[in-house]
């Protein structure tokens, strides 16, 4: 620093303070802390003591604290109404699947003996290469339905008649989607 630069820096800078007032104190810190605490020295024209002591002063005060709870309770928020869309993920998944498998016992009739070992050998292999699909898209974080569930409300002529649309209500689902 040349004397220019120290001249304008005493005329900018606070008045100094009396020695008996500041005690001295030795910290290491993170070489990337250190050279932010630098640059924010050099831009704001103050020292870095300056800078550290408004730092812990900041950190000591009761305002500190109702901060760092408000922080805290933001994040708890956010992550409640994440958790709160994975449960009507879930929700969703599980109540589809249910569905899905009351629809084919109930369709699907019983297979007679002799052809049991071929449907469960035929069985085996949609298995296989279900699991192979799922793996794969999962692996890709590629989504079939989505946000689709968040789209598609059911009406309420749907629940009336157990779950079973009219030719023509199924036809206009078609339609828009």
């Amino acid at each position: 620093m040349n004397a220019t630069n120290r001249i304008m820096a005493r005329e900018t800078a606070e008045p100094p303070r009396q020695p008996q007032q500041r005690r001295r104190i030795n910290v290491f810190v993170a070489p990337e802390v250190g050279t932010q605490l630098v640059e924010i020295s050099q831009k704001n024209r103050r020292t870095q003591s300056d800078i550290v002591e408004a730092a812990l002063l900041s950190l000591f005060s009761p305002d500190s604290v109702d901060r760092r709870e408000a922080a805290i309770t933001r994040r708890l928020d956010r992550q409640a109404r994440q958790l709160e869309a994975l449960y009507q993920e879930l929700i969703v998944a599980t109540e589809s699947l249910a569905l899905f498998i009351r629809y084919f016992m109930s369709v699907t009739p019983a297979l007679p003996e002799s052809q049991k070992t071929a449907a469960r050998t035929k069985g085996a292999e949609r298995f296989a290469a279900f699991t192979e699909n799922l793996g794969r898209r999962l692996g890709e974080g590629k989504r079939l339905l989505g946000d689709l569930h968040l789209e598609i409300r059911p009406g309420a002529n749907e629940f009336s008649n157990g779950g079973e649309t009219s030719a023509t209500a199924s036809e206009a689902d078609h339609a828009t989607a």
